[in-house]
Order: structure tokens, then sequence, then C-alpha cells
């Protein structure tokens, strides 16, 4: 880290595995160096009020893109002064040189968004606060082995440039895998997936990543295991491989690693289910999801309240499962309505002759009679 730094903008990368995207945090860092360089004298307090305050709408790439409603309501002033505010920092020169550019300003409808930079002279700087950062180029160690290597994978003549930069995010942060870790991942996933998905690379990469695999042979421990669980067969001895077969079979799709889970669980303390059991259920569950969905799936929360009942059921053999299944059926299943006989209609009641004869001679006696 640079002795001269007064101010730097951190930005910390946090990912979140429920939404699957990182996030990114800013945080304004003064250091002692800012008492001495001069910079706090010179520069107006409303200034650096409104340099530090743009610095934590920083993007992590360094840049700003901001609307100035948004600006002013940070700070809790008007439009109009905020707008002033920006000019003004702009205007303001540290050593001659300008610490803030604007970029760009585009009006959406009646919204103005401004893009801008803070400046290499200025105190504030967007900066990684590890002790080594390797710059992510093309010629970075190791990438044209690795970039040869995915072409001859892909069978193309010349390999397009989002496959190089996926590569080098592979070697740098977050993800830091080295050069064998990345080439048994993309043998993996070209022989899993029969094609490149890239989704699923980076999937595997950020789990390596996490997981602390960084060498080739945790890689291929980890690729002949999940080999493992993708091919069981039924044996004596692999109950829980051919349960996760007959799993797949049925949703026809491969299985996430929380299905897998609840397959070992079914079998386990406090369920305790026969093989046969874990059957029934399976048949059970995606039927009802199919019905429901319109696709066939094995979904966590549904399988736990199936099987906390039979658990209370005292269900737990194939011959009980089957029971249960009639019964909840029974108890639950929408019986259709009775067709309507069209010979048997409600009788009606018959015309009399001469009624209307009768009625009109009526009528006719009461007016004469006077009554209307």
């Amino acid at each position: 880290m640079s002795e001269s730094r007064i101010v730097s903008a951190r930005i910390e990368k946090e990912y979140d595995p429920i939404r699957n995207e990182w996030e990114s945090r800013v945080q304004v860092l003064i250091h002692d160096n800012a008492l001495y360089s001069g910079f706090l004298a010179e520069i107006p307090p409303i200034h650096l009020h409104t340099l530090i305050t743009l610095s934590l709408f920083m993007k992590d790439t360094g840049k700003i893109d901001i609307s100035i409603a948004d600006f002013a309501r940070s700070l809790g002033i008007s439009f109009h002064q905020a707008q002033k505010r920006i000019e003004d920092l702009a205007a303001f020169r540290f050593h001659d040189d300008p610490i803030l550019r604007i970029n760009k300003t585009k009006v959406i409808e009646t919204n103005e968004r401004m893009s801008m930079s803070i400046l290499p002279i200025s105190p504030i700087t967007f900066v990684d606060e590890r002790d080594t950062v390797e710059p992510h180029s093309f010629s970075a160690k190791n990438s044209d082995y690795l970039f040869e290597y995915l072409r001859m994978m892909l069978q193309l003549p010349e390999l397009p440039d989002r496959y190089e930069e996926l590569l080098i995010t592979l070697q740098n942060f977050p993800y830091e895998l080295p050069p064998q870790v990345i080439e048994v991942l993309i043998e993996h996933v070209i022989e899993y997936k029969q094609e490149f998905d890239q989704n699923y690379l980076m999937t595997i990469a950020h789990s390596w990543s996490t997981s602390g695999i960084c060498t080739k042979e945790q890689a291929e421990k980890w690729v002949r295991e999940t080999k493992m669980l993708a091919t069981p067969m039924k044996t004596e001895n692999s109950t829980e491989a051919y349960l996760l077969q007959f799993l797949r079979d049925r949703i026809r799709k491969q299985l996430s690693s929380v299905q897998i889970n609840m397959i070992f669980q079914l079998l386990e303390e406090p369920f305790s289910f026969e093989p046969g059991c874990i059957e029934v259920l399976i048949d059970h569950v995606v039927a009802q999801i199919s019905l429901t969905k319109g696709k066939p799936d094995f979904p966590k929360k549904y399988v736990e309240v199936v099987a906390q009942d039979w658990v209370e059921r005292g269900v737990r053999t194939r011959q009980a499962a089957i029971a249960e299944v009639e019964e909840w059926h029974k108890r639950y299943s929408i019986k259709p309505l009775d067709p309507i006989d069209k010979k048997e209609k409600p009788p009606t009641v018959p015309k009399v002759k001469g009624l209307s004869k009768n009625k009109t001679e009526i009528l006719e006696k009461f007016r004469k009679a006077g009554l209307k």
C-alpha cells in the first residue's frame, strides 16, 4: 500500500449463494498522511464532504454512475444544490490538477444521471487492499497454455476473446485457481455436460475456491466422487446409489446436492425409512408435484412435510407406505361430479288446453263490471 495515500476507497466483494451473485460494499478509509499532505488545508469542507459522498457510490470498476436525485437525497439537499456541489468539485484543483472528471451526463425522462471518475491525483482512488495485486492481462502466467488447451478441447480454429477473459478470471481474485486445477475443471465440464457450459463451470469454480481445492489431486478426487454419485448402480452394498438413480429416473434430470442429501437423510435418524418406503415416497411426491406444477420434481419442503407425517404415523416400510398413500388419496383426492342423466329430468306441469281462452273470458267479465 502506498505510504503517501491520504484517503482510499476500499471495495469488498461478498458472494451470496442464495441469489447466486456477488455483492459489493464500499468503505472510505482516511489515513494519517492526510494530516501532512496539505490536501485538508486546501480543500474546502463542503468539497471534501461531496468527494467522500461520491466515493460511496463508486462501483467495483472504479467508476461512479449516479443520478442527481439520489445524490441530493443522500445529503438531504435540493436538486439544484446537489448539481452545484458536483460542478464546484469538478472545478476544484489540487496542485493545479482536477480531482473529479465528469465523463457523461444523460437525461432519462426527468432524471439526470452523471457518469464521473475520481482522478488519480485525488487522495480517493479505487484500491484493492491486498498486498499483491496482479492485473488482468492476457499475458498472465500460464494463460497462453490454457488458451491453447481450451481451444484444442473445443476443437476451434481460434479461441474467442470471451473464453480468454474467462480463463484469466479463474486465475485471479476471487477464484485464484491454479492452471492445473483449471485444466481438470475444463475437462470435467465438457465430459459431464457434453458441451462447454460456462454457467456450470463458474458454479464449480466458486465451489472449489471456497472449499480450498487448489491442487490437481484434490480436483481429480472431487471429479471421481461426483462421477460415483452421477452413475450409481443397484448393488447390495449401494442402497444410496440405487435410490439416487431411482429418483433421477423419476424426475428425468440430474440431481442437485440438496436432493442427494435428502436421500441420505431419509435413510438415517430420525427417519430411518426402508429403501422400499423411500421408493414409494419418491413416486408419491413426484406424482403430486407433476399434477400441481406441470413437471416432475422432488422439492425439499414438500418432502420434509410428507416424511415428518409418516414418522409420526409410524410409516417406515414399503407396505405401510403403500397403505398410507392409498389412504391419502381417499382423503384428499377430488372425485369427479356425477354426470346428469338427460332422461331423468324434473317433471313439468302439463299445459291445460283452453286455459288462455278461459283467462281472456274472465278478464272481459271484470272489465264489463267496471274493474280494471
